[in-house]
């Protein structure tokens, strides 16, 4: 919420009151002008809500009960074992686990950039 409202702050009003007096309504404003302007804050929202459900392990250790469903940090999390040294498997299991946030970050580093620059202070 804080990157969309520092973003729709920063964008410039003259924007709508032009589109205002070319005849369009509140949608269209909305749809053809605002937000082309916003794609990167939504790629980035996008992506900070998808790297944020990835690594949730307490979540999916509420409500899910079989062990076919777990997820990435789930196992992880049951991966470890107090008794027994596994380093070496934990260490290339996480490995594994860090190659989707690595790879979405490396597509989308150019919208993360732009984005977190918005919620500057001006």
């Amino acid at each position: 919420m804080f990157l969309f409202r520092q973003f729709f702050i920063g964008l410039p009003r003259e924007i709508d009151e032009a589109a205002r007096i070319d005849g369009c309504g509140s949608f269209r404003i909305l749809w053809n002008m605002i937000l082309p302007q916003s794609r990167p804050v939504i790629i980035v929202v996008a992506i900070f809500t998808f790297l944020s459900s990835w690594r949730d392990a307490w979540g999916p250790l509420i409500y899910l009960s079989s062990d076919a469903n777990r997820t990435v940090p789930l196992g992880l999390l049951f991966f470890s074992n107090p008794f027994k040294s596994v380093d070496p498997q934990m260490m290339a299991a996480t490995l594994v686990a860090l190659v989707v946030p690595v790879v979405l970050y490396a597509l989308g580093q150019r919208y993360i950039d732009s984005g977190v620059s918005i919620a500057d202070v001006k």
